[in-house]
């Protein structure tokens, strides 16, 4: 449920960065929401899942009553959110652009043994695969909005506190400042109650 939540949110931070329409950006929500449902389909292996639940969610939201262009777009994102930028033909861009919040969650959720990467690993990774898994453009618009530190960095501040990034972009002049959360003191111990430093208006310290 986590990372179905989680995926619809940042494809939404991403269509509206692109511009999208208030009703485009509810379809948007929608279609990342049900962009793995084929998982529930059936007890299968997780190899033979991975490569079937595309056509096992169109299966089940072609049950769905009526025939429309939110209907469409859901049945797109379901069959190509697995599917490369420079595939022919080309993904629909709700596609392109759950392919990118889906993949970027998969690399940084928390698991039992902790994430596979850290954000700014997650997205150096993808952005080597920008232009041939990913839409350039897309991706691009995605790094703007979470900055050089996205949610969740962990990062050493000068005055050697480690602090937790707590925000995205908030303007173009915050790229590298986010608001954090003061995860550990400069003497190593552990602060009793939450404490933020938002690094856009803290002159004192830097990461």
């Amino acid at each position: 449920v986590r990372h179905t939540l989680q995926v619809a949110s940042l494809a939404i931070l991403i269509g509206a960065a692109v511009g999208l329409s208030d009703a485009s950006l509810s379809d948007l929500g929608v279609a990342a929401m049900f962009h793995d449902v084929g998982y529930t389909m059936g007890d299968v292996a997780a190899d033979k899942a991975y490569a079937e639940h595309p056509m096992e969610a169109t299966r089940l939201l072609l049950k769905q009553r009526g025939f429309h262009e939110a209907k469409i777009r859901r049945l797109l994102v379901s069959l190509q959110h697995h599917r490369n930028y420079n595939d022919d033909p080309q993904p629909s861009l709700f596609a392109r652009i759950v392919r990118i919040a889906d993949d970027y969650d998969t690399l940084t959720r928390n698991r039992d043994d902790g994430p596979l990467m850290v954000p700014p690993d997650a997205l150096s990774v993808m952005n080597g695969a920008a232009g041939s898994f990913y839409d350039p453009a897309l991706f691009q618009i995605f790094v703007n909005k979470l900055g050089r530190y996205p949610p969740g960095s962990l990062v050493e501040l000068s005055d050697k506190r480690w602090v937790l990034s707590m925000s995205g972009v908030r303007s173009p002049e915050d790229f590298e400042l986010p608001l954090c959360m003061v995860a550990r003191n400069a003497d190593g111990s552990f602060p009793e109650e939450d404490v933020e430093v938002d690094l856009s208006t803290e002159k004192r310290v830097k990461i």
